[in-house]
């Protein structure tokens, strides 16, 4: 008899705990489909550069950690000896998703390893 009343014990509570995660999975799945998603909103690393044909290919990562896609992102890259501005380089990322990373190569004139760099972040698309 206590076994039983054990036994029923343990699957109330078992009924109630799976019936708290049903709640909770449910109570989040609605706040998140409900609440405004996130800007985009971009950041950048280095990843390498090598030297090919007289020529400094950069591979740069672009990470989107908004909760937006966006399309044709465009990436300015600017190397820089003290003030002065040695070099533009500039491409397009066709399509980033929402917390998601894409990697591009652009191809510079100038060792950048020898001088200040810096990442601009032009306009892009609302898909």
């Amino acid at each position: 008899m206590e076994a039983r009343a054990q036994e029923s014990s343990i699957q109330i509570l078992v009924t109630w705990l799976s019936g708290l995660l049903l709640l909770t999975i449910v109570v989040y799945l609605v706040w998140e489909g409900t609440r405004p998603p996130l800007p985009a909103s971009f950041t950048f690393a280095i990843e390498t550069v090598h030297e090919a044909n007289d020529y400094f290919h950069l591979r740069l990562s672009v990470a989107n950690e908004g909760g937006e896609s966006v399309q044709d992102l465009g990436v300015t890259l600017e190397l820089y000896d003290g003030e002065e501005l040695l070099e533009t380089v500039s491409s397009v990322l066709d399509w980033l998703p929402e917390r998601s990373t894409r990697e591009l190569v652009l191809i510079l004139e100038q060792d950048p390893s020898l001088y200040r760099t810096m990442v601009r972040f032009g306009g892009y698309q609302i898909p």
